[in-house]
């Protein structure tokens, strides 16, 4: 049992957890052209081919979201939740790029470097729908650079040559400089090109710090400084998405609604458990040193979790999620430990033990939200899910790391249809009691300082 049942967070914090994306601007829209429909080549840089210091892989034409969508503030809400979905996961994908590398295993890293560059190609896509073709080209070769960067320092990190790590950190402080000037032109100066400059050099600086932490065995910091580096994009994400769509004369009220912010918050808490699991489980398959930070971060996600549905649903129905999540968790962590002693019968009793989640958990929602969150279907989500980062598992340990890290990437994309419905849910029964505004709630920090409010 790797996750404590009666740690639940207070209620006051699970409140600031649900106003976590909270971003109030007032900035005056700039008229920009829209994008125009269609699909576009994005070009996007391999980390692995500066590795020699030359080269780059093409990249796949990729279709730009939002040919189809819905009225014009629906589109700025979903895109918006789509950035902060791909930067939170470049966070995580990045720092395991960086880790890879450190460990000295060339084809991790090398999977690791595709999962990276699939991620910034579906970002362009994005940012194309938000900011135009111009805007989405100077971001992937840019974010591109980025990347091969991190992927340098690492690489002097693991070979101890103060030299390269050096130069990609010169390259990198460039980067945050030349992005940021971009932004601000692209977006007609609706984002600042100072403020977006500090936030990417704190993002930079947290992957490196963690990276450090991580050559030096201290495991508890490397995971503390990756939670840190994925809620602080998450939350850059829709500050920037909010500067895009105003640039592009979109209405973005949407993304100030209480709702949507609970939808954001959810979705960031989810999406770190879907990345969380991933990571213990290819710990204990391994039989990997960092296990127990990574457990200990899941600890922690899951008594946030808890906590939330506490605040809406009543402490009871807290301690209740918090004692079902856990052994949700602990059967993956088993699985995780029968995969590496190759025990057969001891991985088939682990899924027994899921599927009877699945079907406990599903229907524990579904009462607690009066059958706004029907059991039934909850259930074959839960299922869906469960299996990719079983199978994740199962490939890891056969070291059939594209396929391993093709189905992470799926895992932590598909937890926000279970965030989007599971806001829905909470926001019905919370009513006008969910958190509005920005700073009062924990939120709003981040977004007057990139707009220059």
């Amino acid at each position: 049992m790797i996750v404590r049942r009666d740690a639940i967070i207070g209620r006051a914090q699970s409140w600031r957890l649900l106003g976590l994306a909270a971003l109030v601007v007032s900035v005056p829209a700039v008229a920009v052209a829209a994008p125009p429909a269609g699909t576009r080549p994005v070009a996007a840089e391999s980390a692995m081919a500066h590795e020699a210091g030359h080269g780059a892989m093409g990249a796949p034409a990729v279709s730009r979201p939002g040919a189809a969508l819905p009225a014009a503030e629906t589109a700025a809400t979903d895109l918006a939740l789509e950035l902060q979905k791909l930067l939170g996961q470049h966070a995580v994908l990045a720092a395991e790029l960086m880790r890879s590398r450190i460990r000295n295993d060339p084809d991790l890293a090398q999977a690791a470097n595709a999962a990276v560059g699939k991620n910034t190609r579906d970002m362009a896509a994005v940012v194309a729908g938000l900011g135009g073709e111009e805007a989405s080209k100077g971001f992937s070769t840019q974010w591109s650079a980025h990347v091969a960067a991190l992927f340098n320092y690492s690489r002097g990190l693991a070979t101890d040559d103060r030299q390269v790590r050096d130069q990609a950190k010169a390259t990198l402080v460039t980067y945050e400089g030349r992005v940021g000037r971009d932004m601000e032109a692209g977006t007609g100066g609706a984002l600042s090109a100072a403020a977006v400059s500090k936030e990417l050099t704190q993002h930079v600086q947290e992957l490196i710090d963690q990276a450090d932490a991580f050559k030096a065995g201290n495991y508890t910091r490397a995971y503390t400084i990756q939670h840190h580096a994925h809620d602080h994009m998450f939350q850059l994400g829709a500050t920037m998405a909010t500067g895009f769509s105003k640039a592009a004369g979109r209405p973005t009220s949407g993304l100030d609604s209480a709702r949507w912010r609970l939808r954001s918050s959810l979705a960031m808490a989810l999406s770190e458990h879907a990345v969380l699991t991933t990571q213990a489980m290819r710990a204990r398959v391994s039989g990997a040193p960092e296990f127990p930070a990574v457990a200990a971060a899941l600890d922690t996600n899951t008594s946030e979790l808890a906590g939330t549905i506490g605040a809406v649903y009543g402490d009871q129905a807290g301690a209740r999620f918090q004692s079902l999540w856990a052994d949700h968790v602990d059967a993956f962590i088993a699985y995780a430990d029968a995969v590496r002693a190759k025990d057969a019968a001891a991985q088939a009793k682990a899924r027994r033990t899921l599927s009877g989640f699945q079907g406990e958990f599903a229907g524990f929602l579904d009462k607690t939200s009066d059958g706004k969150l029907p059991a039934a279907s909850l259930a074959a989500a839960f299922a869906e899910h469960d299996d990719m980062l079983l199978e994740q598992a199962d490939a890891y340990a056969a070291k059939s790391y594209p396929q391993a890290h093709d189905l992470a990437y799926d895992a932590y994309q598909d937890v926000f249809g279970m965030s989007s419905s599971f806001a829905g849910a909470i926001a019905d029964v919370a009513g006008a009691r969910l958190p509005r505004g920005g700073a009062q709630t924990g939120g709003g920090g981040m977004s007057g300082a990139l707009h220059g409010d």
